[in-house]
């Protein structure tokens, strides 16, 4: 494949390892975010018995949050980086490529071409490895999690959904 998304693997690859463990991460924080209805549910059903003490539940679904939020924030900044990294060592790439032009290339390509290429161009990669590594990881991990739990709690009604 030579589409110049793929071609960005090859600046990804050298921070492969905080990218995967910010996309694991994720994974852990859809797992807490899916047990706060889990835990709900065992908290209405011990309400609906007469049994009150739900003090566990709750306790529960106030450490799933807290926890969450931590992975969460943890793992953004993980991804985040990675799109920081890519994006300075592609500015640093194209400012050696541009060391090493002649005379004809500044008097037939403008300074704002060059500028909007060194600060737009790759801003928008930036935001394509960071934001959309992130949209895809929670729309695939939610979906999972989702599923995962719905089939626990109620098998048949899960397979009716499908």
């Amino acid at each position: 494949m030579s589409s110049p998304i793929w071609r960005v693997r090859h600046f990804v690859r050298p921070y492969r390892v905080r990218l995967i463990v910010g996309v694991v991460a994720f994974g852990v924080a859809r797992f807490f975010e899916a047990l706060v209805p889990f835990l709900t549910a065992i908290s209405i059903n011990r309400l609906w018995e007469g049994n009150y003490d739900v003090a566990g539940p709750v306790a529960g679904i106030i450490g799933a949050v807290v926890i969450r939020f931590a992975v969460v924030t943890f793992a953004r900044y993980s991804v985040r980086r990675v799109g920081l990294f890519v994006a300075f060592d592609l500015r640093k790439r194209l400012y050696d490529a541009l060391q090493q032009q002649g005379q004809n290339f500044f008097s037939t390509h403008t300074i704002g071409d060059m500028m909007t290429r060194a600060i737009a161009d790759i801003a928008l990669i930036q935001r394509l490895v960071a934001m959309g590594t992130i949209l895809i990881v929670i729309v695939v991990y939610a979906t999972l999690f989702g599923f995962a739990f719905m089939l626990y709690l109620s098998p048949t009604l899960t397979l009716l959904l499908l």
